[in-house]
């Protein structure tokens, strides 16, 4: 059974803040503070091992770059706010920067060592061996300032095969200098990635499944799709061992894993989540077979309300508080990359998707691009705004805003999430769930609320004068009335489409992966908005607890289910998210899932321009483009990019992956790779299907408003023309110095199909860098001494990216 928390008067906790930043359905923070502490510390490390290429599986994908990038601005903005949360109850957030381990090391070093504590120098280059000056023994019987007596350090775990020996390496440390102080000290650790806990997924119906499976010498995709059994129902010795496993659970407060103290030659651990991988042997390995069991039979647990009192003060103060509270938050990226002696990985990324970093805005300066499509501000309040505002709660989220009455986005989700383009197609809540700002739990039964006002009364309260509350007034920080745009109606696929050839590459493409769990949210951590979510229970499964019971209350979402479809989608992310817990390594190999071996071409030339947004398919450059100058892609974009460098190119599909984790202001690991493999043909898609990118954007830009936006050069074509601009194609004019070339006729230009490009664009030279390719000229009803704009020939055939019966796939 695990260690109880401790209660002492005399203790000192410290909440190790990762990818869950925020206050509310924060498990760590709620389990500090119900020990009562005489003193706690938030605190943030930014690890310089993110700062320098990540080593892949394979030489060819070594491409020089960071694991997180420019996309370092986002995580940079949602420090800011939470450090301001902080300082609103009376706290603030420590912010350094180094390697985890030691970092964590000298901040507990220097609690314990009170008024003789030394300033942390700041760390150099990225050196498995001390970034931070190691204190010296010290004789044991000291004690916490303020005369404590113990020390827990509080945190979640994270999924990514660095995560368990980074977590060790850190126990280890942190063990270490409280025995060298002869102070008692704990560890607590707690899982809040999934939405589903591993302690409460349906592991019975699994192990049945592949049993009967093997008697059968068959193995059917859907046995357990429409299994019914609540957690209740469940029977027999497997049953038992779960229930059991749970009990122990509940006993330690919270759900909190707690480590024991130090014993003999190691650490005993006590109530760890266990994830390894043996645990998820007899998940499914396709994800519509795992996620219809787990939606239909595991309990959602509640989230936990945002901590209403002050927070206890910090462990020090004076002198030494700036010590502890380390450097504070950089001011920009060059200077986090600086201080990790990673400059060099930046400049690759600038060179190679032609981003310059020094140009963008300060993190929280707003949007880096007036074109973004997410546009949003990092941070826990912007998020419940969003939320709020997406679920039809609030009529404003600070960018967007809607007149009551008038359909809130989720009404028409089911149509919009795919189209490529727009705010308010999609949920934009993938960047404040992977960093943590809102919790996939809190998402979850806001979600619920919204169903249960649209089922059971008619329409949703804040289009009703007697409604309820708002998200704003429930939650007055996430209050403001700054407006910077009005959502109109929310574009669906014309009606005329639905009766097209090209719906039948619809329905086959129809699959929930590469961006529609990214799309709609990397969905990962947040506070609960209504009044029902407040109701937790601590350790307790909600079951079938009203609507929060989905188990035999879940049914798979249809037509008009907007919010049902959100709820599908989480449990797509858990998927992806268990693929990662159960395969390990095996995901990140070359050849993924698959025992087949897989071979790429080696042609980083074509790799640059499908990067730099120059492959000569529209939909794709205009993809590709948004990436790099905003740090969002649609969901429908990452399927389609991906699947044409994988299976269009034939290049390595982590060269991909790599550029993602590098640009993707919602960067998760879980969901990228996982994404990034399905698409690849590497990991789980069991048709392995190809996507038809020229197909694609016609059917999910239909008015080549992304195409126009971010390939200006193409903006006063037709819209056909601009999904298909090699139609155009003529000689080039005679006496051309440049006889490769080609120019497209402007015949059929006016009316709102030739709209120019969006205010703000950058010139076609320097946006698509075409002077190094071969490229058309977009001539026209211009000058000759003009400069006309030129658009790269297509790396393929652009037949291959159109899809008809005969390139099914």
């Amino acid at each position: 059974m695990a260690a109880a928390l401790p209660t002492s008067s005399h203790h000192t906790a410290v909440v190790w803040f990762r990818d869950d930043l925020r206050l509310a359905d924060h498990e760590p923070l709620h389990a500090a503070l119900s020990t009562q502490p005489h003193s706690l510390l938030p605190v943030y490390c930014l690890n310089h091992r993110e700062l320098h290429p990540r080593e892949l599986t394979s030489a060819q994908s070594e491409l020089g770059l960071a694991d997180g990038g420019s996309s370092q601005g986002a995580l940079l903005e949602a420090l800011t706010a939470l450090d301001s949360q902080l300082q609103d109850s009376g706290s603030r957030l420590a912010v350094h920067q180094g390697l985890p381990e030691v970092v964590l090391e000298e901040v507990v070093s220097l609690i314990l060592r009170g008024n003789d504590a030394a300033k942390p120098a700041s760390p150099e280059a990225l050196d498995p061996g001390p970034a931070l000056p190691r204190p010296a023994a010290e004789p044991s019987g000291g004690t916490l300032v303020g005369g404590g007596r113990s020390l827990g350090l509080y945190y979640y775990m994270e999924a990514s095969p660095e995560s368990q020996p980074l977590e060790e390496a850190v126990e280890q440390a942190v063990h270490g200098v409280a025995a060298k102080h002869g102070i008692k000290c704990s560890i607590h650790r707690y899982w809040g990635a999934t939405l589903y806990h591993p302690d409460d997924l349906p592991y019975h119906l699994f192990s049945a499944r592949k049993g009967k499976a093997a008697g059968t010498g068959k193995q059917s995709r859907h046995s357990t799709s429409n299994a019914a059994a609540t957690p209740h129902q469940r029977g027999g010795s497997e049953d038992a061992e779960h229930a059991a496993q749970h009990a122990q659970q509940q006993a330690s407060t919270a759900g909190g894993a707690v480590l024991g103290e130090q014993q003999g030659d190691g650490l005993q651990g006590l109530g760890r989540v266990l994830v390894a991988p043996q645990r998820f042997a007899s998940l499914p390995g396709v994800m519509s077979d795992f996620r219809r069991p787990v939606q239909a039979n595991t309990p959602v647990r509640r989230p936990l309300p945002t901590p209403t009192s002050p927070l206890p003060p910090l462990p020090t103060s004076g002198e030494h508080l700036a010590a502890l509270l380390g450097p504070g938050i950089p001011a920009s990226l060059e200077s986090v990359y600086a201080a990790g002696g990673a400059t060099h990985a930046l400049a690759r990324l600038e060179s190679l998707v032609g981003l310059r970093v020094a140009d963008l805005p300060p993190p929280g300066a707003g949007p880096v691009d007036p074109r973004s499509a997410s546009p949003f501000t990092l941070g826990e309040q912007q998020g419940l705004r969003r939320l709020g505002y997406l679920l039809g709660f609030d009529t404003c989220d600070g960018v967007s805003s809607r007149v009551p009455g008038y359909p809130h986005p989720m009404l028409v989700y089911q149509e919009s999430r795919m189209l490529a383009y727009g705010i308010d197609t999609s949920a934009k809540l993938s960047a404040f769930l992977a960093l943590g700002c809102l919790s996939p739990r809190t998402v979850y039964y806001e979600a619920l609320r919204s169903i249960d006002e649209i089922e059971g009364k008619g329409g949703l309260a804040s289009d009703r004068p007697e409604g309820k509350p708002t998200v704003s007034q429930q939650n007055p920080q996430a209050a403001g009335s700054a407006v910077v745009g009005v959502a109109g109606p929310s574009p669906a696929v014309p009606a005329g489409q639905q009766d097209s050839p090209r719906q039948s590459e619809q329905q086959q493409q129809q699959q929930v992966s590469a961006g529609d769990s990214q799309g709609i949210g990397a969905l990962s951590g947040a506070t609960p908005l209504s009044a029902s979510a407040q109701q937790h229970q601590p350790q307790q499964p909600v079951g079938d607890q009203g609507s929060g019971g989905v188990g035999a209350g879940w049914r798979e979402p249809v037509r008009g289910d907007g919010a049902r479809w959100l709820l599908m989608h989480l449990g797509i992310r858990d998927f992806f998210y268990y693929t990662l817990l159960k395969e390990g390594q095996g995901l990140l190999q070359l050849h993924g899932l698959r025992t087949r071996p897989m071979t790429w071409r080696a042609d980083m030339a074509a790799f640059e321009r499908w990067a730099r947004g120059q492959t000569g398919l529209p939909f794709v450059d205009a993809c590709m483009r948004e990436l790099a100058g905003t740090g969002y892609m649609s969901n429908r974009g990452r399927q389609n990019v991906a699947s044409f460098l994988a299976k269009g190119l034939h290049l390595d599909w982590q060269l991909g992956a790599q550029l993602f984790e590098s640009l993707l202001t919602c960067h998760d690991f879980a969901l990228n790779m996982g994404n990034w493999s399905y698409n690849a043909g590497t990991g789980n898609d069991p048709r392995d299907r190809q996507f038809r990118t020229v197909t694609q954007g016609e059917q999910y830009d239909t008015q080549a408003v992304l195409i126009r936006t971010w390939v200006p050069e193409l903006a006063h074509l037709p819209t056909a023309q601009a999904h298909r601009p090699w139609l155009l194609q003529r000689p080039a004019a005679e006496g051309s110095s440049t006889p490769d070339q080609l120019e497209f006729s402007r015949s059929g230009r006016g009316g709102s199909e030739a709209a120019g490009g969006q205010e703000g664009s950058s010139s076609a030279a320097e946006t698509t860098g075409a002077a190094d390719t071969d490229s058309y000229s977009v001539s026209g009803e211009t000058s000759r001494a003009e400069a006309a704009p030129v658009y790269p020939v297509p790396l393929v055939d652009p037949a291959s990216q159109i899809w008809d019966r005969k390139s099914r796939g």
